[in-house]
Formats: C-alpha cells, structure tokens, sequence
C-alpha cells in the first residue's frame, strides 16, 4: 500500500506542494512526474480551485511517482489581476531566452513575476509533464489545448 509525503512548500516557494507516492518503507514508488499549474493569470481563479478540490485526493490515492501541484501567481490572484501591478505576464517567461534574459537583469529589476520564473522553472523542468490550468475571462465552454511541436519546451 503506498503512502504520500507531502512537501509544501516545496524550497519555501509559496503556492508549491509535492505529492510522492511512497512504499512502506518509505522509498519513492517509481512512476512519472507531473506538475499541475493553476493560477497562471490572477484574474484565472479556475486553476486554483482544481487544485484546492484535487490535491486532497493525492494526499489519499496516489499510488505511484509524483505530482507537483503550482499555484504560479498568487499575488496576481490576491491583487484578482492578471498579473501584478507592474508586474508582467508570466505565461510568457518560460522559455530559454527569457529565463537567462531575466537571471541576468540586476535583482533590484525584477517585478513579481520575473522571480516566480526563476523559483519555479527548475521545478517545471524537472517534471515529465505539465498541465498548466487556465480558464478565460468570458463565459467559454471546456476546451483543451494541446501542443506537440516542442515549442513550448523549457
């Protein structure tokens, strides 16, 4: 029978939990790692509220590997923005570019979201997968967007 370890919050980072399935000796159950992210856009709420109903479940019936449960933005979601006041969007800080682009900007420059790319993305890229949660901001039904092109790899 397996056990979850719960880490929250992972690194000290806020809006962070892991989730590891564990044998009765306590050793990691083989199986994938996959990161859930809601919360991407404050003004997004839907992300969060999956994960406020979903992480209990893990904590009860994950029986294998690990799920990384991310709240991107919190204070956007704490402002109801977008993205904070002065602040930028974060769904466009993943990639390559703009992580080194914003390592190598002085600390004293980066806004809110700039250090939430740089505390989050070792643990986004560690994953076997990601499913980043968003909703919109208009009436919409369930839609699902799906990228296999490499793009969007970190």
């Amino acid at each position: 029978m397996a056990h979850v370890r719960i880490t929250a919050p992972v690194d000290g980072i806020e809006g962070t939990a892991l989730y590891e399935a564990l044998d009765d000796e306590g050793s990691p159950l083989p199986g994938p790692h996959v990161a859930l992210v809601g919360l991407m856009h404050g003004n997004e709420p839907v992300g969060g509220m999956l994960l406020d109903r979903l992480e209990p479940l893990l904590g009860d019936h994950l029986a294998r590997g690990s799920v990384l449960c991310v709240r991107a933005n919190p204070e956007a979601a704490r402002q109801k923005r977008r993205f904070t006041r002065g602040g930028t969007n974060l769904n466009r800080l993943w990639d390559a570019e703009s992580l080194r682009w914003i390592a190598a900007m002085p600390e004293a420059d980066r806004n809110y979201e700039h250090r939430r790319a740089l505390a989050l993305a070792p643990h986004l890229q560690a994953t076997d997968g990601i499913l980043d949660l968003h909703s919109t901001t208009q009436p919409s039904p369930p839609f699902l967007v799906f990228r296999d092109d490499q793009q969007h790899y970190l």
